[in-house]
């Protein structure tokens, strides 16, 4: 696992900038005691994982505590993850055993995507990760990328599901392939980094990919774009998006794609962005929460 430092990190994701969504209006954050004082007038709540409910290890007391208050409130809850494993049941596992028992049906992923993604295409598509192959029918005939040129040079489109067995040579084989031929780049997960235990951060392969230079059309799957919102907006047809409320760690994946979707948007101070004065970056960023807490 390559990590970051949070300057790289935050750096990164401005550069990022004219990739994402629009900026929404700012707004002045209403600072709250946690996501039930915030989640008043909602009725469905989107929670992130990493740095909200935990960080690579057990689940944080308080966010057992919160979450549990959250289902005896009644509301309904989505996890909404940009971990692109594609096995559900993997994740509802990983987390109910950190004390957060969501089913596999309670989870929205980029990865989840990915059919709609190629539907039609009939490209030759090669496919970088290390969880194996989310879709096995799918991508039965994609060729797999590693560290290899060869392979990324023969391909007509790539799909780059994670990066958690990222290395130089794939970086070079990337970033070669779309200088020599731009070609279509599919990313299921849009994360830089991703925060663990410890203060360490993950690179991601938003990171990786912003390094190669990718084409202007590289279409990215997760958080912030609107497709998991879209997605989690059509699980309840009958409740308005502004009764939605997206908790999350990071300003540039949960608060910009929560409030580019017409969502509310709680940012907790765990995760991403612990230990740092949350204003400055607010203002550098020009994306701002509806509310903020110190924790879920």
């Amino acid at each position: 696992m390559q990590t970051l430092t949070f300057d790289v990190a935050w750096e990164t994701y401005l550069a990022l900038r004219p990739r994402l969504p629009a900026v929404p209006p700012p707004v002045v954050p209403r600072r709250v005691s946690g996501v039930i004082e915030a989640a008043e007038q909602a009725d469905v709540v989107l929670l992130d994982a990493y740095g909200v409910l935990h960080a690579g290890g057990a689940g944080f007391p308080w966010a057992r505590t919160a979450f549990d208050e959250l289902r005896r409130r009644g509301k309904a809850i989505l996890l909404l993850t940009n971990d692109a494993s594609g096995d559900k049941r993997a994740i509802a596992h990983r987390n109910a055993s950190r004390g957060f028992a969501v089913g596999p049906d309670e989870i929205i992923a980029g990865v989840d995507l990915l059919p709609e993604a190629l539907a039609g295409s009939d490209r030759r598509w090669g496919v970088s990760g290390s969880w194996g192959h989310p879709f096995p029918d799918l991508m039965a005939g994609m060729r797999a990328l590693g560290d290899a040129p060869d392979p990324w040079d023969a391909v007509d489109g790539i799909v780059l599901v994670d990066t958690d067995t990222w290395t130089s040579g794939r970086q070079r084989n990337l970033a070669r392939a779309l200088r020599r031929r731009p070609r279509p780049l599919i990313v299921c997960n849009p994360d830089v980094a991703c925060p663990y235990e410890g203060g360490a951060m993950s690179a991601e392969p938003g990171f990786f990919v912003h390094r190669a230079d990718p084409p202007d059309d590289v279409m990215f799957l997760g958080k912030p774009f609107p497709g998991v919102y879209d997605r989690a907006a059509r699980r309840f047809p009958d409740v308005p998006r502004s009764r939605f409320l997206a908790v999350g760690d990071t300003p540039h994946t949960d608060i910009l794609g929560a409030r580019a979707a017409g969502m509310r948007a709680l940012m907790v101070r765990t995760g991403f962005t612990a230990g740092r004065a949350p204003e400055p970056l607010f203002e550098q960023s020009g994306l701002w929460p509806d509310f903020i807490a110190e924790t879920l």
